[in-house]
């Protein structure tokens, strides 16, 4: 399973993934496709096989869906934010560049400068160093880099970490030092995070500060998506609502 794994993060955009949680999301795989995997088994996980190449195939997809992509590489965005052109930086991710029209709407529903961003992607080169007093910052991919980038050249109080948010664990701890924070981000995150760790939403809404959560009312191929999440609402409890754009968004207090 090991080289399976390897092969998996061969590509580059992948490559800076966390291997435990790559390694979660092929066992939610086999779990579907427990036959399938036993014939890669029989086989020696041969690469040429076709049961070898679904999985990696199919797990790599995943990953993408989860953490969202780019469409340079990296190395193409780190350039942008050194000469500081960070409206093109945030252009070549998909989630912040649907957003990116809307950045000034979404900025208004933040009150206070400490800013807790968890699946933070590319989001925090919207924010302004007048606008921050301290971020954190968290994601499992190659955005923690870019996004420390951002924060030195900035000269801007802030972190970003590599942080499984699948885990449960890791998310009590973030619960613990919440309350230094006026406010916690949660954007297009909850439902993926939901679709490999059941529950983790009731860890997520224990966050001491306030929380706002959007859903996508969009795929990233285009077609709509209907607004009911009628089981999120259920464990929110009392929130207020906004669309902006193609995102639902959730205040909780």
């Amino acid at each position: 399973m090991e080289k399976l794994i390897a092969k998996i993060m061969q590509k580059k955009e992948l490559s800076s993934l966390s291997k435990s949680f790559v390694e979660k999301i092929l066992k939610e795989v086999i779990s579907e496709k427990k036959d399938f995997f036993s014939e890669l088994e029989k086989k020696n996980y041969n690469p040429k096989s076709k049961e070898y190449k679904f999985f990696v195939k199919e797990v790599r997809k995943r990953l993408r869906v989860v953490y969202g992509s780019f469409d340079e590489d990296k190395e193409s965005v780190k350039k942008l934010i050194d000469e500081k052109k960070y409206d093109e930086a945030l252009k070549k991710h998909v989630s912040t560049r649907e957003r990116l029209p809307f950045y000034g709407e979404f900025l208004e529903l933040i009150s206070g400068k400490k800013i807790m961003d968890l699946g933070c992607g590319l989001n925090p080169l919207a924010f302004k160093k007048e606008y921050i007093e301290n971020y954190l910052a968290i994601d499992i991919g190659q955005e923690v880099e870019l996004v420390n980038r951002y924060f030195e050249n900035e000269k801007i109080r802030g972190d970003a970490k590599l942080l499984d948010l699948s885990d449960k664990s890791v998310v009590r701890e973030l619960v613990n030092v919440s309350a230094n924070f006026d406010v916690c981000l949660m954007l297009k995150l909850v439902d993926t995070l939901e679709s490999t760790t059941r529950d983790i939403t009731d860890e997520l809404l224990k966050m001491k500060c306030k929380k706002i959560i959007s859903f996508p009312l969009q795929s990233i191929g285009g077609k709509k998506i209907a607004p009911q999440r009628n089981w999120f609402k259920k464990k929110a409890g009392k929130y207020d609502r906004k669309v902006i754009g193609n995102e639902e968004f959730f205040i909780v207090e």
